[in-house]
């Protein structure tokens, strides 16, 4: 592929998009990837985003074909240049079998692991997760639309810099926040009971089920306690 210099805001829009949208590997530009080489029959599964100040022919493109369990979900940004005819850049994966508290990914399994343990109440927590930061983000977006334009108008690459730091910024706040979801569901659903750190007590998980299971329940604990001698 050839792309010349410079890349427009557009690409790094959408990158910056993705990155908040997908679970990712958050390093930081400038640390160096881990880990082997991707395997062959996995480089098909690759997502490219780019604007047409990027291209060649000033064309706009984008693939997604990032669809299976095992892929590289890490994001590597190329930095605008020109480049040789058939250039390429080294792809690097995710051990998908060490857990990496550096990857997004890692923190949406973590969470999904524990919600399985008693999921008709862990699944409130996360939807309380979800709405804290989704909504939050959603309210902000016209605010952080207007400064980024004012920003364009001035300085396209400032624009550029704080849409970029602002996504970057909250996907790792969200990232951050689902490790520690997982830590949480861990201490409150340990041993499939419903434990309150604050009042150091425990007691049965809630349920979904109808009134009479949960007196059913009650009297078969009763008919299992052993006989008082």
């Amino acid at each position: 592929m050839f792309i010349r210099k410079p890349a427009v805001v557009s690409m790094l829009i959408a990158g910056a998009a993705a990155l908040l949208a997908a679970g990712l590997a958050l390093t930081g530009p400038s640390a160096p990837p881990s880990g082997p080489s991707v395997a062959d029959e996995l480089k098909a599964c690759t997502v490219f985003l780019i604007g047409k100040g990027a291209s060649a022919d000033g064309s706009v493109m984008s693939t997604h074909a990032a669809d299976c369990g095992v892929c590289d979900f890490t994001w590597r940004h190329v930095p605008a240049a020109v480049h040789r005819p058939g250039a390429k850049r080294k792809l690097y994966h995710i051990d998908h079998f060490v857990l990496d508290r550096r990857a997004a990914r890692w923190a949406f399994d973590y969470v999904d692991f524990h919600v399985q343990v008693a999921y008709n109440a862990a699944i409130r927590d996360v939807e309380e997760a979800r709405k804290t930061w989704e909504d939050a983000a959603v309210l902000r977006t016209m605010e952080i639309d207007e400064r980024d334009l004012e920003l364009y108008k001035k300085n396209p690459r400032e624009a550029v810099k704080f849409l970029t730091g602002y996504c970057l910024n909250n996907a790792k706040s969200v990232v951050d926040a689902w490790w520690k979801l997982g830590d949480d569901l861990w201490v409150k659903y340990n041993h499939l009971n419903l434990c309150n750190p604050g009042t150091r007590r425990s007691g049965r998980i809630p349920t979904a089920d109808p009134p009479w299971w949960d007196r059913a329940v009650r009297g078969f604990d009763v008919l299992a306690e052993p006989d008082r001698k």
